[in-house]
């Protein structure tokens, strides 16, 4: 079994980096060669399903041939001994309440009226531009994907619990008709103003929401609302793809496992969590909070919060200039544009050291049917940018990659953990962290068939809720 891993560490780093064995020497640095984050979370995952349980924190802290064939021996050997212990039996019942995730739980906080910047759900906001859609078809199709997916009938509840709701209570297709009217254009951006910061009622709601604008007979506007209680990126692609393939008639194959007996079967162990939170409680005097950006009005006269995307286009040619040097300082393209952000920010902070909020998107493949299921398996983790010094670009993006390598190894203690201590250390001047950076560099979001069969994608809008809000 460990030879065989040993094989495929080498297969899959060969296939990503387009390089032989020959080409791969023990000691290179593989980010530096050109691997991203997404590319190492997927090398993960292929290892763990083959045998050799070994985290992406494991791997993304030692880039090198000779760590990683190391880890694939060790842990086969260990894994054929002891047998996984990952694919034990879930004692789940179908229908019992289930404990939320921390990463929910400050969804769930930073949704509400009366906090700072609340009062906005956390979800995704998408629009395709379609032809004519079959209104009864499309319908169904929901129906039969909120079905599929148990966690869009989920319930939440004040005491940090969920439980499925049986059957969908999606309301159905709602359809707006701007022809012939005297300004379509600003009726649809009424509409789209109002669906982008829809909030649902997280009780009594299943979590999706699909509605279509007619423009004329032959132009469409699909409006898909998700709440990222109950998706987290990945999931809502498989939605997008499910979707069309329901819309198209296809039968899916039924999926095996759940989320929650995914958590069940991937809880931290104990002694792994303390040690973490250990790490964490040891710098925590010394960190810094999120940047102090500019106000045009003190918070607390905020009564309702607005989001606006704003987007800049890079061309091929300075994007591959810019990977360029990343991988020549061993940085991947996310830690590179999040050293980018780092900087603007600190241009309008009056603090140059400051806490971003990174969330990671890694699932463990214990079974087959693990990346067809749809929930939040976001984690989040907090990365110090210290932007002092007037220090280069290449040197501040070389210390975050560091010091996200020696962080994540350590992100069973998340952190929203952390902002609670923080909150319990400082009550009456909590530390707060609400700036987030998120990427999905190296994925593509809407696939051929969602495209084929509904049309490209005009907009996204992801809105957060304040996960600093947190204090319990």
């Amino acid at each position: 079994m460990s030879e065989v891993c040993v094989e495929l560490v080498g297969k899959l780093v060969g296939e990503m980096l387009g390089l032989s064995k020959e080409e791969l020497s023990p000691s290179d640095n593989l980010i530096s060669l050109g691997l991203g984050s997404l590319d190492i979370m997927r090398i993960a995952g292929l290892l763990t399903k083959n045998g050799c349980n070994v985290t992406f924190s494991e791997l993304v802290s030692n880039p090198c041939m000779a760590s990683w064939v190391n880890f694939a021996r060790e842990r086969s050997a260990r894994s054929s001994s002891n047998g996984s212990p990952l694919l034990g039996s879930a004692n789940y019942s179908k229908g019992d309440p289930f404990p939320i995730t921390s990463v929910q739980h400050a969804y769930m906080v930073g949704r509400r009226d009366g906090q700072e910047l609340g009062g906005t759900a956390c979800h995704a906001y998408m629009e395709f531009e379609c032809g004519s859609l079959d209104a009864a078809k499309l319908e169904r199709a929901v129906e039969l994907l909120i079905l599929r997916h148990p966690m869009l009938r989920a319930r939440f509840s004040d005491d940090g619990t969920a439980r499925i709701e049986d059957k969908v209570t999606w309301k159905g297709l709602t359809t707006y008709r701007v022809e012939g009217a005297g300004n379509p254009d600003s009726r649809i951006e009424g509409i789209r103003q109002e669906l982008s910061h829809l909030r649902f009622d997280i009780e009594q709601d299943d979590l999706i929401d699909v509605r279509l604008t007619v423009v004329s007979p032959k132009r469409t506007i699909m409006h898909i609302n998700v709440d990222l209680l109950a998706a987290d990126v990945l999931s809502i692609q498989v939605l997008l793809e499910d979707l069309a393939h329901l819309y198209d008639g296809t039968d899916l194959a039924p999926i095996e496992i759940d989320f929650m007996e995914y958590a069940r079967r991937t809880g931290i162990g104990e002694d792994a969590r303390n040690e973490d939170r250990e790490y964490w409680l040891n710098r925590i005097d010394n960190m810094p909070g999120g940047p102090s950006l500019p106000l045009k009005a003190p918070m607390e006269s905020v009564k309702r919060s607005q989001f606006t995307r704003m987007e800049y286009l890079i061309d091929s040619k300075s994007w591959k200039n810019f990977t360029e040097k990343g991988r020549q300082i061993g940085v991947t393209q996310s830690m590179g544009i999040a050293a980018v952000y780092a900087k603007a920010l600190s241009r309008w902070s009056e603090d140059k050291k400051f806490l971003l909020n990174l969330p990671l998107f890694n699932r463990k493949p214990i079974h087959p049917d693990v990346d067809k299921i749809v929930s939040d398996f976001t984690s989040l983790i907090l990365l110090e940018a210290d932007c002092a010094n007037a220090i280069s670009l290449l040197e501040l993006a070389s210390q975050m990659q560091g010091r996200f390598q020696q962080d994540v190894a350590h992100s069973s203690f998340g952190a929203v953990e952390v902002l609670r201590e923080l909150s319990h250390r400082c009550p009456n001047d909590p530390k707060k962290a609400p700036v987030v950076f998120a990427s999905n560099i190296g994925t593509q979001f809407i696939s051929n068939k969602v495209e084929d069969v509904f049309g490209p994608l005009l907009r996204t809008v992801r809105l957060s809720g304040d996960c600093s809000t947190l204090r319990r």
